[in-house]
C-alpha cells in the first residue's frame, strides 16, 4: 500500500489525472479507503444473501463495530429490502448489554423482549448544575428561560439566522452518534454552512460531510429512504446513507455528500419530543424540516458530556450560542473575560 500517511496532517483531494500525481498525493490514500470500504460492502452483502436463502428470514439484526457502517447498511436495505436492525451501540460499548441480555435470557427462557427504542441513556444535568458552570460569565451573555418554549423559539431564530450552535439537552447519548442531545447544529440551507463548521468548529478535512436530522413524517420529501416501516429502522440512530432526492439538494445543499448521498436521522416526537419541537419550528421559519447536526465535539476530541466540557468546546471553537437545558449562553469577548481573569 505504500508509505502510510502521518496522522493530523493536513488533507486535500488534488483535481490533477491519476497519471499525474505523486506517491505522496491524499488522493492515493482516499482510493485505498474507498477500495476497503467497497470490499467490505460486498463481503457483508454476500454473506446476507447467502443466509436469507439459507434460512428465508428477512429480519436482520446486525452487531459489532462493521455494523455501524452507515453506507453498507444503505446497501444491504436497499438492494436486499430487508427489515435491519442495528443497535446504536452496537461496538465495543455495547458489549456489556449483550453480556447482560444474553445470560438473562439463558437464564429465564420466557423473558419479556422488546426493541431498545431510546438511546438516550447516559447522564443529563440540572439547571443548577449548568449555571454553576457558566457562572465566571459575564451576566448578560448567560440567558435563563422559565420554560423550553422559549428556548426552542430561540434556537430556532439562531439557526434560521445561519448562526452554528452547541446544543446539550437532557441523557447523553449512547453509542457514537450525537442524536440531538449533545450535538452542534446549524441550518443546511446554507450552502456554505458544511465549511464554516468543518474549518470554524471541528477543525477538520474540508471534505468531510454532516448529517442531516429530519421530522420522521416528512423525511421522504427530502430523501429516498428504504423501508422505515418498522420501529428502530437504523435512520433512527444514523447508521444508514441514503440517496437525496434531486428536488432537496438545492434546499439543503450543506448536507449532501458528493455523491449526492446523506447519512439521515429521523426523529420522532415520542422519543425526542424536545428536538423534534426544534426541528419542526425551524421547518416553519426556514421552509425545510431539516437541521445538520454534528457531534458536540472538535477533532480528535470526545463527544461532551458534562456542562463544563460543553463549555471548554464552545471556548475553543466559534460557536455562536451554547443552549444547555434552559440556558442559553451567548459568545463573549473571551480576550476580555481572560484580561479580567489575569488582572
Amino acid at each position: 500500500l505504500g508509505r502510510p500517511r502521518t496522522p493530523g496532517t493536513d488533507f486535500s483531494l488534488s483535481d490533477k489525472p491519476a497519471n499525474e500525481q505523486t506517491e505522496s498525493d491524499d488522493r492515493r490514500y482516499a482510493d485505498i479507503g474507498a477500495s476497503v470500504q467497497r470490499v467490505a460492502e460486498e463481503v457483508i452483502l454476500e454473506l446476507l444473501r447467502y443466509w436469507i436463502e439459507k434460512t428465508k428470514i428477512t429480519d436482520i439484526v446486525m452487531a459489532g463495530g462493521v455494523a455501524l457502517n452507515s453506507l453498507a447498511n444503505g446497501r444491504i436495505q436497499k438492494e436486499l429490502n430487508v427489515r435491519l436492525y442495528v443497535h446504536p451501540a452496537a461496538g465495543d460499548s455495547g458489549g456489556s448489554l449483550g453480556a447482560a441480555l444474553g445470560y438473562y435470557h439463558e437464564v429465564k427462557k420466557d423473558a419479556h423482549r422488546e426493541l431498545l427504542k431510546s438511546p438516550y441513556l447516559g447522564l443529563s444535568y440540572s439547571k443548577d448544575e449548568i449555571l454553576r458552570a457558566v457562572r465566571h460569565y459575564p451576566r448578560n451573555n448567560v440567558h435563563e428561560y422559565g420554560d423550553y418554549a422559549e428556548v426552542i423559539e430561540k434556537t430556532a431564530q439562531f439557526i434560521s439566522q445561519g448562526k452554528v450552535l452547541g446544543w446539550m439537552q437532557g441523557r447523553f447519548e449512547w453509542g457514537p452518534r450525537a442524536l440531538g442531545c449533545r450535538s452542534i447544529i446549524a441550518s443546511p440551507t446554507f450552502a456554505d454552512m458544511k465549511d464554516r463548521v468543518n474549518r470554524q468548529i471541528k477543525f477538520r478535512e474540508p471534505f468531510r460531510p454532516f448529517a442531516p436530522a429530519v421530522l420522521a413524517e416528512v423525511a421522504d420529501q427530502y430523501f429516498d429512504l428504504p423501508r422505515t416501516d418498522y420501529d428502530c429502522h437504523p435512520e433512527c440512530y444514523m447508521i444508514s446513507v441514503c440517496n437525496v432526492k434531486e428536488s432537496a439538494k438545492e434546499i439543503i445543499p450543506a448536507i449532501v455528500h458528493v455523491d449526492g448521498t446523506a447519512r439521515v436521522q429521523t426523529v420522532y416526537e415520542d422519543i425526542n419530543p424536545l428536538y423534534y419541537a426544534l426541528i419542526k419550528r425551524v421547518g416553519e421559519l426556514t421552509g425545510a424540516s431539516v437541521i445538520l447536526n454534528t457531534s458536540f465535539n472538535l477533532k480528535g476530541e470526545p463527544i461532551v458530556s458534562s456542562p463544563i466540557d460543553a463549555i471548554q468546546t464552545f471556548e475553543w471553537s466559534e460557536m455562536n450560542h451554547l443552549i444547555m437545558d434552559r440556558v442559553i449562553v451567548d459568545r463573549p469577548d473571551f480576550s476580555a473575560m481572560l484580561q479580567g481573569r489575569l488582572s
